[in-house]
């Protein structure tokens, strides 16, 4: 009965015979049904039909499109929906023109809840007419509110379109919000990308989306909350007209679409969909940087951890760029969503998010010394404040990453994303490589100095403490990662083991920095809680020189 319909008369006739979704929005795939043909009476496989995003369904309010005109003074504003039934959102398009080049920023709240999305741009050839002024516009809320009434002004300016892609699908979406921002100062930034649908080097990398497919006249609307009035606006001043506002997805308990490979770092040489590769570094100066970063992050400095003695240096024989499209979705996708989370807590939003403050710099950093621990940290690295509290130091390795953009690629300061070392055998990095760090079998947190996680070190005499020789090669093996640190707690000291492992401490922060620097005069060492928040980007291959 099904076979050959359309997605939607597929599950329109499924309900009707069944009366429940059927299992395709149960995440399992229907059977091919077969078709004999009575000429040749053979059985044809017939493709089965799959589900395609659809325009979802808005609740009945007073209006069917915003149709909203305002200035660009009268930004932040949102646009809020309600969903007619739960669905699986996956992507908000968004249709508007502007008198201006300012770029803007699209935010999106699901629920309640920030989420991070990939943004893509079309700037459509044929130019609309903008007015701003006395419009029956519909509703939209914003900080600023517009009231009286003034001389309209009519503009020319190209229509645009706007796709915001869920980095995670979110089910069970009921009402959604559409945040639009002025992005001045900050960048071409939108929702971790910039308008034009370039690369911003301190925002997550993003892959940029491929031309808006054609969009469905069915259910388009926007929810309104209260009418909007008309603005008092000079006829010179920019303005921003929205035309609408379209939520995309599937039925709820649909399996999600797959996502596309997030933007890797320029020089990557991996192509979208390709496996996870190792690609040899042969370029001199490339070598020569992970040379520089273990030279200039030494110190002749040994702890109980070390076994044999202290080497002199360590020499740099290969290294190689690991290329994990999987591993690395993974990381892309939690970074950013660790950016919105310090976006979204500005207070331009106007409304109360459960979003944490933004990441404190690990320079700006404060222990309290207590019980004279911090007898060797007025050292070249530390400073003692004024109310007797110990400041953190920049991380070793910041300078040199910077210093080689043709290698170690931006990072995002914002949420404290840093290249940092974990010194390891070669057949641990390899297995590393391939699955991430698997954070389970770590040793019992009593065990620990500073609680469970993965733990990184900023010196390359600290990470060859914990790095071994291979039996063949000779070779030791240390894994340069990207590491998001986020909010960390410092402390000078061991951790209570039970403070660390408390729900409300892993809220409140991403990692712990040890700093037994600045309390005993060694190394600092970083530690994380989520395996989402390392990337293995190079493993080095290194011997000791004694």
């Amino acid at each position: 009965i099904l076979a050959g319909k359309p997605p939607e008369q597929v599950l329109h006739n499924a309900r009707t015979l069944f009366g429940e979704p059927p299992s395709i929005l149960a995440g399992k795939p229907p059977e091919p049904v077969p078709v004999v043909s009575a000429a040749a009476a053979v059985v044809v496989q017939q493709p089965s039909a799959a589900l395609l995003e659809q325009p979802l369904a808005v609740a009945a309010g007073s209006g069917t499109r915003p149709d909203l005109h305002r200035s660009l003074n009268d930004l932040p504003l949102s646009v809020d929906l309600e969903l007619r039934r739960a669905s699986l959102l996956t992507e908000v398009d968004i249709h508007w023109s502007q008198s201006s080049s300012d770029p803007l920023r699209f935010e999106l709240f699901v629920n309640g809840e920030a989420f991070a999305a990939q943004c893509s741009v079309i700037e459509d050839s044929e130019p609309v007419g903008g007015l701003v002024g006395s419009r029956s516009g519909r509703a939209a809320t914003g900080r600023t509110g517009a009231a009286g009434s003034g001389a309209a002004a009519t503009a020319v300016a190209p229509s645009r379109r706007c796709r915001l892609q869920l980095d995670e699908p979110v089910d069970c979406a009921l009402t959604l919000s559409v945040w639009v921002l002025v992005a001045r100062g900050a960048g071409k930034e939108v929702a971790g990308r910039d308008l034009e649908g370039e690369s911003d080097s301190r925002s997550p990398g993003a892959s940029p989306e491929p031309a808006a497919r054609a969009q469905g006249a069915a259910h388009r609307g926007a929810g309104v909350v209260e009418p909007l009035l008309e603005a008092n606006v000079e006829p010179a001043q920019e303005w921003i007209h929205l035309r609408d506002v379209v939520p995309r997805g599937l039925p709820a308990g649909s399996p999600p679409p797959r996502r596309r490979l997030l933007r890797p770092p320029k020089y990557w040489a991996t192509a979208e969909g390709s496996a996870h590769s190792r690609v040899d570094v042969n370029a001199l100066g490339q070598v020569a940087v992970f040379q520089r970063l273990l030279d200039e992050t030494w110190k002749v400095k040994a702890t109980r951890d070390r076994q044999g003695h202290l080497p002199n240096r360590l020499l740099v024989r290969k290294v190689q760029r690991i290329e994990a499209p999987g591993l690395w979705n993974r990381f892309s996708r939690h970074r950013r969503q660790m950016a919105l989370r310090v976006r979204s807590s500005d207070p331009a939003f106007g409304l109360s998010t459960k979003a944490a403050p933004g990441c404190t710099p690990v320079e700006a950093l404060v222990a309290v010394a207590a019980d004279n621990t911090c007898s060797n940290a007025c050292s070249n690295e530390a400073v003692v404040n004024e109310d007797g509290g110990v400041r953190s130091a920049p991380v070793r390795t910041r300078s040199i990453c910077e210093a080689a953009p043709e290698v170690l690629g931006p990072c995002d300061h914002s949420v404290n994303e840093h290249y940092l070392f974990h010194g390891t055998s070669p057949s641990g990095a390899l297995g590393i490589i391939k699955q991430g760090f698997d954070l389970g079998r770590s040793r019992p947190a009593a065990n620990l100095l500073f609680g469970p996680g993965a733990y990184f070190a900023e010196a390359s005499s600290k990470f060859d403490e914990y790095a071994s020789a291979d039996e063949f090669s000779g070779l030791c093996a240390v894994l340069v990662c990207r590491v998001l640190c986020g909010e960390m707690h410092r402390t000078l000291r061991k951790v209570d083991p039970e403070v660390v492992c408390h729900p409300s401490f892993a809220e409140r922060y991403d990692g712990v920095l040890g700093d037994r620097e600045a309390s005993v005069g060694t190394y600092r060492e970083f530690v994380v809680f989520r395996q989402e928040q390392i990337y293995p980007e190079y493993l080095v291959f290194y011997d000791r020189e004694y």
